[in-house]
């Protein structure tokens, strides 16, 4: 899939044609930034940041997805309990979205693709 952007800093519109990978060390822990960059002005734009404690935890978000879903599907008792559970699951789903969000600002401010 080719998407199209305009670059903030010239202005020119533009095609991803090419996501490039740069890999960073935190001590033991390895920093994955996937980036692309602005044909003409050669401005990067991060698309992605990851490291070991940002998979754990989308892997944790998926599991409260599963969780959800089957509790959806599988769930025969009174509604208020189901809305209960359903909350809860949305609330550290949200919490643990919060905390990638944070962790990836944090790696972000710490390296430079540039």
């Amino acid at each position: 899939m080719i998407r199209r952007c305009i670059c903030d800093k010239c202005g020119k519109e533009f095609k991803i044609k090419r996501i490039k990978k740069k890999l960073f060390r935190d001590g033991e822990d390895k920093v994955f930034f996937e980036y692309f960059e602005c044909p003409k002005c050669r401005a990067k734009y991060i698309s992605h940041v990851s490291n070991e404690e940002i998979k754990s935890i989308v892997r944790e978000i998926k599991a409260l997805h599963s969780k959800k879903m089957d509790l959806l599907k599988h769930h025969r008792g009174d509604q208020r309990e189901l809305d209960y559970h359903l909350e809860q699951i949305e609330e550290q789903s949200a919490s643990s979205k919060r905390k990638v969000l944070t962790i990836q600002s944090e790696l972000k401010a710490k390296f430079s693709v540039e």
